[in-house]
């Protein structure tokens, strides 16, 4: 999986109470947030990086073309 939700994501569901539990935590703890910002980002750059994205999509076009 990409993302890691409590790693480099935070997945919430539609529960009001647990939404505004996971705000107040990461209001208490910017530094919690700074570091998920990061890790997100960092996931983010590998998972839609130009050459992750574009040589998948290169070898389906290659094995089209060919047939």
């Amino acid at each position: 999986m990409a993302f890691r939700d409590g790693e480099d994501i935070v997945i919430i569901n539609r529960d009001v109470d647990e939404i505004s539990q996971r705000v107040e935590y990461y209001y208490n703890h910017p530094q919690e947030l700074h570091a998920l910002a990061d890790r997100g980002q960092a996931s983010f750059r590998l998972v839609f990086d130009f050459d992750a994205q574009m040589e998948p999509r290169f070898k389906i076009m290659e094995n089209v073309l060919r047939a």
